[in-house]
């Protein structure tokens, strides 16, 4: 049986969609979980209204805990054999769960991983495909860096994982990376692992949420992002390729950077916190890979501006690109 999760809070626009794509799934053997996270809307009614309606149903009603501990809630009531979480703004392909458990039937897998399909307000899709590979963890290689590339291993609902395997939970003193840190935890429990290319999934690009409002993350948290990932597949995954994990590293940094460059107003502030980033013992780190950095054509010149801690040429680039930006396409129009 799979027992699927589902944290609740303040969608109550999107709630019954995400339900009912769950109770309408073509695969039956499964229970759904929904916590109630102290929403303050009609969330909990709503919860309320279809476990009548359903006998698969159980509510869990619980004081605001954010998403990692309403998660934790659920992982302690789940009966299935396996686990899929889903957020509640999300939907799922109705034939999702059958596909994963015929792929978890197949090999005997510890954890099958799905692409998925982010999903705007206009209901236009944009498909992000999983990768193809049934084998052991260790000998994933490269693949293993295409799942951190695509973005499919930083994110908890597109997994099918078995809950006897959970030796650790979602850590609910993290704000940002905990989602990664529960995989990755989970990922050294696992002997064999099944990726299927299929878009399963349906994430809802919410523009009101908080994944996309942008804030600022201290760059010591973003290093401890990273290495977080490189050290587990230093010890856990053969012959990995290191690149993609430098480059979501960098553009982190980036975004940290523009972001204090655009609204940090204190000057002598914004220098410290542009040191800090300057100075970071993991770009030093990238840095010194010299083949990686002359391949890295992204942003390449910001890249090169913050190696050499040009400060004030960061901050009018920031300040200016889009003036830069449109200075450029006009020269190259015109040549």
């Amino acid at each position: 049986m799979i027992s699927v999760i589902v944290p609740v809070y303040n969608v109550e626009k999107f709630l019954p969609r995400c339900i009912e794509s769950i109770l309408n799934q073509t695969y039956n053997d499964l229970e759904l979980i929904l916590v109630n996270d102290g929403s303050p809307d009609n969330c909990a009614e709503i919860c309320n209204q279809y476990e009548k309606q359903d006998a698969r149903i159980r509510v869990i009603h619980k004081k605001n805990g954010g998403v990692s501990s309403a998660r934790n809630s659920g992982i302690e009531a789940a009966t299935g054999e396996f686990i899929l979480f889903v957020d509640s703004d999300d939907y799922l392909d109705l034939n999702m769960c059958e596909v994963l458990m015929h792929n978890q039937e197949q090999t005997n897998c510890d954890i099958v991983i799905c692409g998925y399909k982010s999903v705007d307000a206009n209901h236009e899709f944009d498909y992000n495909l999983g990768i193809e590979y049934k084998g052991n963890l260790i000998e994933m290689g490269h693949r293993f860096s295409e799942l951190l590339e695509k973005s499919l291993l930083n994110v908890p609902w597109n997994k099918l994982i078995r809950k006897s395997l959970i030796k650790v939970k979602f850590d609910t003193e993290m704000d940002m990376g905990e989602d990664l840190v529960f995989n990755l935890s989970y990922l050294e429990n696992v002997e064999y692992i099944c990726s299927i290319k299929d878009a399963l999934y349906n994430y809802y690009n919410n523009q009101n949420s908080a994944t996309n409002n942008k804030r600022y993350i201290p760059i010591n948290i973003t290093e401890d992002f990273y290495r977080n990932i490189k050290n587990f597949c230093d010890k856990s995954v053969r012959q990995y390729e290191i690149k993609p994990i430098y480059m979501e590293f960098m553009d982190s940094l980036f975004s940290t950077v523009q972001y204090i460059s655009e609204r940090e107003r204190n000057y002598n502030k914004k220098k410290r916190l542009l040191s800090d980033c300057f100075n970071n013992e993991f770009l030093q780190e990238i840095y010194s890979v010299g083949s990686f950095y002359r391949n890295y054509e992204k942003k390449f010149v910001c890249g090169l501006l913050i190696k050499f801690k040009f400060y004030n040429l960061i901050l009018f680039y920031f300040l200016n690109r889009k003036l830069i930006k449109r200075f450029v396409n006009i020269n190259w129009r015109t040549s």
